[in-house]
């Protein structure tokens, strides 16, 4: 029997949010001006404290930081990112999990409600291939036009029901931070709730969910 394991990026493989250090880094490096940095970390706040949905987070940002904005001028800056910074963010006992998966031969993948431009890379920083995230419409010129797909818990759900669908019998990993993600919490045979605030926490305390 296939084993299948799913990993939220933002908060479980990693302490912070990926999105939110990118546009750190960014700002540090001149490409995004104090006035829209500043905007950007009130709505991370309002997602983190204030529980706002991942739609409300994404579709903000989005239109305030990168739309009408070159890919390649933010995607020209992942490498560097990615080598400078990315190690410090990782959530120590998350990122032993997936090693370990890794190790015993299991299918595993990353599904983030990130932008996919970072999520893959940084998954593969991790040798993990299968990695995915929020996609966006590109224009002819390369600039950033709208939101194609935003990759929320639901989404999420029905990407490993498909992945079922195709290798037949499976047993299902799934760690994750959110309450967003409890549809794929909810279809995991093994569900382990990473760093949980305290909603999640008696919820996974409740089910007998692993608390890491």
């Amino acid at each position: 029997m296939s084993r299948v394991v799913v990993f939220d990026l933002d908060g479980t493989l990693l302490q912070s949010n990926s999105s939110f250090s990118f546009a750190l880094y960014l700002f540090s490096k001149g490409e995004i001006s104090y006035p829209a940095f500043a905007y950007l970390s009130y709505r991370f706040f309002l997602f983190r404290f204030l529980n706002t949905s991942y739609k409300q987070l994404q579709t903000a940002v989005f239109k305030r930081i990168f739309q009408g904005k070159s890919l390649k001028t933010f995607t020209d800056y992942i490498p560097s990112f990615i080598e400078q910074k990315i190690s410090t963010l990782f959530y120590g006992p998350a990122i032993l999990k997936l090693k370990n998966h890794l190790r015993l031969g299991h299918r595993v993948m990353i599904l983030s409600n990130s932008p996919n431009f970072l999520v893959e890379p940084i998954g593969a920083s991790l040798n993990v291939f299968d990695a995915h995230g929020s996609r966006y419409t590109i224009d002819q010129g390369g600039r950033l036009v709208d939101i194609a797909f935003l990759l929320d818990g639901h989404r999420k759900t029905e990407i490993v029901k498909g992945v079922i669908s195709q290798t037949g019998s499976s047993v299902i990993y799934a760690y994750s931070d959110s309450c967003q993600d409890l549809p794929l919490l909810e279809l995991a045979d093994y569900p382990t709730v990473v760093r949980p605030d305290l909603k999640l926490k008696r919820i996974a305390l409740n089910r007998g969910w692993e608390i890491l």
